[in-house]
């Protein structure tokens, strides 16, 4: 597979996002791991600091998700010269790579 140089280093800026994001989304994991596994009586007496454990967590999975989707695969697909329309089309071509090795 050849790759357009043109877009290889937005490819590569929005993996070194992506693998921050991750980083911090990690460090949500460990501040939670000692309140898991979690009951649905210990999200109903969370005290505030859990509570922000959770959101935070939250939160940074929600931008990693969102990061991959609309930034990385987005990048690969145009390193590959390949034009994405939507979120749907990204991610159905993504898919199709299956255990190929890119994602």
């Amino acid at each position: 597979m050849t790759l357009n140089t043109s877009y290889l280093k937005l490819l590569t800026q929005n993996w070194f996002q992506a693998c921050r994001t991750a980083t911090r989304l990690s460090v949500s994991v460990v501040r939670l791991k000692a309140d898991l596994p979690l009951t649905a009586d210990d999200l109903q007496n969370a005290d505030e600091d859990l509570m922000e454990k959770l959101d935070a967590f939250r939160v940074r999975y929600g931008d990693l998700q969102d990061f991959l989707g609309g930034k990385v695969f987005r990048s690969l697909l145009m390193a590959e010269d390949e034009e994405p329309v939507s979120m749907a089309d990204i991610l159905n071509r993504i898919e199709k790579r299956g255990d190929s090795g890119l994602c």
